[in-house]
């Protein structure tokens, strides 16, 4: 049975700057099929997944070998880590997430690491946008940038390639 969506909080619809998601568009070298957890007003993929379509039921986000973008509702991003697994391991489905950067020792962490190959930790604390698309104030968190494609570094799964990323 799928999961009921929660009641969206404002604070959860926050954008990823379109600046930082084409810098990792461009320096990644991937095209995006999907956004995985966006609105009308915040997606930054033609196609997205809202809350009402609801990310976290087991529906394919895309077709295998695809990539999605996910900027996580960060009050949810455990349910949303178990997704991305999900999604990686079960439909083939890459991801490229943001997440704060300052939960390394939490339990979710630990999940999404043994199949990210990339974490990226951008030098300045990203600036998110709010709902209304203005640009917000710096958050009291830094934020980090996790590539979920299960790519063995060193023939070793879970033994991500670490980099502080200056996008600016």
């Amino acid at each position: 049975m799928p999961r009921l969506p929660n009641k969206a909080k404002s604070s959860d619809e926050w954008q990823t700057p379109p600046e930082l998601f084409a810098v990792l568009q461009k320096k990644l070298g991937i095209n995006f099929r999907v956004d995985a957890a966006a609105t009308a007003k915040n997606a930054l993929v033609r196609d997205y997944i809202t809350r009402r379509q609801d990310a976290l039921s087991r529906a394919p986000w895309a077709s295998r070998g695809q990539w999605a973008w996910l900027n996580p509702p960060f009050s949810e991003l455990s349910d949303f880590v178990d997704a991305v697994v999900h999604q990686y391991v079960n439909n083939g489905i890459r991801t490229v997430m943001i997440a704060p950067g300052h939960r390394c020792e939490q339990a979710w962490f630990g999940k999404v690491l043994a199949h990210t190959s990339i974490v990226l930790f951008p030098v300045k604390r990203v600036r998110y946008n709010r709902p209304d698309g203005t640009k917000a104030n710096s958050p009291t968190f830094p934020s980090m940038i996790l590539v979920v494609d299960g790519f063995e570094c060193f023939g070793v799964k879970g033994f991500p390639v670490v980099r502080v990323f200056n996008w600016r």
